[in-house]
């Protein structure tokens, strides 16, 4: 059963914000409110910054609702789940250590477990991960704005419900309502080394195959591209489904059935 954290959401979605620069997204903490503002406490731990808002008794004298160690209590977990947020989004990718079968791995549990470690976060890294060719191709499926200012929280809930129509081959790769966020119902198999052609770019084949049956679902082609400091990013994305209802997907010439 899919569950969302609505506290994460309250204390650490306003607290962070995606933004696009040279190229890429990157993860940013918004500035903390004005300090002038009435009956706000806002304090700052690092990069990270967040209010605690309060109101007075008017019956006790002015005092306040929640008593000062009460309300350092919660100014503390609220510091240690944002922090917590940002390094587990750190260390995803994009990132010069992650290997081209890794990133293809962290790409679709992400997507399957879409709103780890913040809602829709697995829908992001998707578009974190793409090159700018590729993210714009992305955006255009969906009606998305493809320059200027972009609400990335907007476009990646917009490409999550996209995902997961009814009827959709790609709704293999998010979890419904009903499914286990914690496990995906479809095994990765890598059949070959990637294919590095030594000029920065590479192609790797991952196939998707039922848990249970080992039955072959779809086969992907995953064209990457290496940017300048390190990390291999998604150029484009080839996909090929030989479930009966959906073969041989979209844009694709059938295939003899003994290649299962």
């Amino acid at each position: 059963m899919r569950v969302r954290s609505q506290t994460r959401r309250a204390f650490v979605l306003s607290a962070l914000t995606w933004k696009i620069g040279e190229g890429f997204l990157s993860l940013h903490t918004v500035h903390p409110p004005d300090r002038t503002m009435p009956s706000t406490s806002t304090r700052t731990c690092g990069k990270l910054g967040y209010s605690s808002s309060y109101s007075s008794d008017s019956q006790g004298g002015g005092q306040d609702v929640f008593d000062r160690r009460a309300q350092k209590e919660l100014a503390h977990r609220i510091r240690g789940v944002q922090r917590e947020v940002l390094e587990e989004e750190w260390r995803r990718p994009p990132n010069a250590d992650c290997s081209p079968e890794e990133l293809v791995t962290e790409i679709l549990t992400a997507l399957w477990s879409s709103d780890d470690p913040l809602p829709d976060s697995g829908y992001l890294l998707l578009l974190r991960t793409a090159t700018k060719q590729w993210r714009k191709q992305i955006l255009k499926s969906i009606g998305a704005p493809t320059a200027g200012e972009v609400d990335w929280q907007r476009v990646s809930s917009a490409l999550g419900a996209a995902i997961a129509r009814p009827r959709n081959q790609f709704g293999l790769l998010v979890a419904g309502d009903e499914d286990d966020e914690e496990e995906m119902p479809y095994l990765l198999d890598f059949p070959f080394e990637p294919l590095d052609y030594d000029d920065g770019t590479a192609w790797l084949e991952c196939q998707m195959r039922n848990k249970r049956t080992n039955e072959l679902l779809v086969v992907t082609g995953w064209s990457l591209k290496r940017r300048e400091d390190g990390p291999w990013l998604v150029d484009s994305i080839t996909w090929h489904d030989l479930r009966d209802e959906f073969r041989p997907g979209v844009g694709q010439k059938e295939w003899m059935r003994v290649y299962r």
